[in-house]
């Protein structure tokens, strides 16, 4: 399955400190999955947070980068930046859509560039 092209969604370096994320922690509960994103707060000595939330989860994938892909996606570009992309014209995310049929679903990914870990999310939105 092809993964197609990405649009950028969001750049967690606009408040994230130059060095990235201090860590990350993953909650997921019935279709809610929930990426706390720590990070060191320049401006005080307390630690910072911010939850990307995935809703309408179907499936996800947390790795190690670099390591093995098990994925049977390929992927023309990879978004190495950090940021938060879709895939719009994900052949995954429309067979997804195509079996659930009641509702839509998108192909997301995000690199946690300090934690080494790759984020991949078919979901029906996300906020932060």
């Amino acid at each position: 399955m092809q993964a197609g092209q990405f649009k950028t969604l969001m750049n967690p370096y606009e408040w994230l400190p130059p060095y990235g994320e201090t860590r990350i922690s993953i909650r997921f509960d019935g279709n809610e999955l929930s990426v706390d994103v720590v990070y060191d707060d320049e401006k005080s000595e307390a630690e910072s947070l911010k939850t990307i939330k995935f809703t309408g989860v179907c499936s996800f994938t947390l790795s190690s980068i670099p390591g093995v892909n098990l994925s049977a996606l390929v992927y023309e570009k990879v978004a190495l930046s950090g940021h938060l992309v879709e895939y719009e014209d994900s052949e995954a995310a429309k067979a997804w859509t195509e079996y659930l049929k009641y509702r839509q679903v998108r192909h997301y990914q995000v690199y946690f560039l300090s934690e080494k870990r790759r984020l991949e999310v078919f979901a029906g939105s996300w906020q932060l």
